[in-house]
């Protein structure tokens, strides 16, 4: 399965220029020149976005691949009960890239939208009907009293010469306010905007329920390793894991899959309702599909973890429906 690389300002500087210096030595001269005795808005995202870049080389580039089959399930995710104090990026990393392998009815343009895009010649650039989150770059970044989620997108516009114009949007955290209320206290509620936003929203959705599932969930959430390993790391025992991700990292992968197939079920006997119009008990077995859920814990039922919910089969002393 292919997922979409983010397509750093690096990549297309070492394709298009030959560039030869390191990621830190590239960032350190590129940044100043972005961000230094300019007012151009689009000079200083584009340098923002070189400052989130940096940083996640400095990590060792983190990324995570969501399974096709289970973005619709997170991005269906309740925001309103979590806490913007809940929230943590995958693993704790301050900086990290989170991939989509195509297109996703929940995180889809139904309409066409025109917007600043970084990157672009022009101040305007149209994202067509259809148009999906390929990559993300985010950032969570402290401020003190809150915290600002910077989200840097790539919806697959192509500028030419590998150069994807990138939408920017941020989120304002502050404690005792919800993830879905501090989405919305950033939504730009105008009418044009209203594709463009919905996706936002399912993509806040997406990211925070990856970021509770990378804790304490390693069924959930196994290392990308080199392809050579991938048939054998399922069997392994923990020792020789930590070996093949070793060499993983070795070779410049730093990464994890959110999800398998194992986790979704195929063709199965007909489902049955849960309960008829009458509330009437069930009359026949049925399959629950696997799905991801939140559930709290600790003092005052403060805390948040996700657990993946396997498929079970629903009043198994019936028969399943011819």
């Amino acid at each position: 399965m292919n997922f979409y690389h983010w397509h750093s300002l690096y990549d297309i500087a070492r394709k298009h220029r030959e560039e030869r210096t390191l990621p830190k030595e590239f960032y350190k001269q590129n940044i100043a020149t972005l961000l230094t005795g300019t007012q151009d808005p689009g000079r200083l995202v584009e340098g923002l976005l070189g400052v989130l870049e940096d940083e996640w080389y400095r990590c060792g580039q983190p990324y995570y691949n969501v399974h096709p089959a289970w973005v619709d399930q997170l991005s269906k995710g309740n925001l309103d009960k979590i806490p913007s104090e809940c929230f943590a990026l995958p693993h704790s990393n301050p900086t990290v890239n989170i991939r989509f392998s195509g297109p996703n009815a929940g995180l889809t343009l139904n309409n066409p939208i025109t917007l600043d895009a970084i990157g672009a010649d022009t101040n305007l650039t149209t994202m067509s009907k259809g148009s999906f989150p390929r990559s993300i770059l985010i950032k969570d970044l402290p401020m003190g009293e809150h915290r600002e989620l910077i989200f840097f997108i790539d919806f697959g516009i192509d500028l030419g010469d590998d150069f994807h114009a990138t939408q920017k949007f941020h989120i304002v955290l502050k404690p005792g306010v919800s993830l879905e209320q501090a989405f919305l206290d950033c939504c730009n509620a105008a009418p044009e905007q209203v594709a463009l936003w919905k996706v936002l929203h399912n993509l806040l959705r997406v990211v925070a329920m990856v970021g509770f599932l990378s804790e304490g969930n390693p069924e959930l959430i196994d290392f990308d390793v080199l392809s050579k390993y991938r048939d054998e790391y399922p069997r392994a025992d923990q020792a020789r894991r930590e070996v093949m991700i070793s060499k993983s990292k070795q070779r410049g992968k730093n990464g994890w899959n959110v999800g398998n197939d194992m986790m979704f079920l195929g063709e199965q006997p007909t489902h049955s309702q849960l309960q008829n119009a009458t509330g009437r008990e069930l009359n026949y077995a049925h399959i629950r599909n696997g799905h991801p859920h939140a559930f709290r814990y600790g003092p005052g039922r403060t805390q948040v973890k996700i657990k993946w919910v396997l498929p079970t089969v629903v009043r198994p002393d019936k028969p399943f429906k011819k």
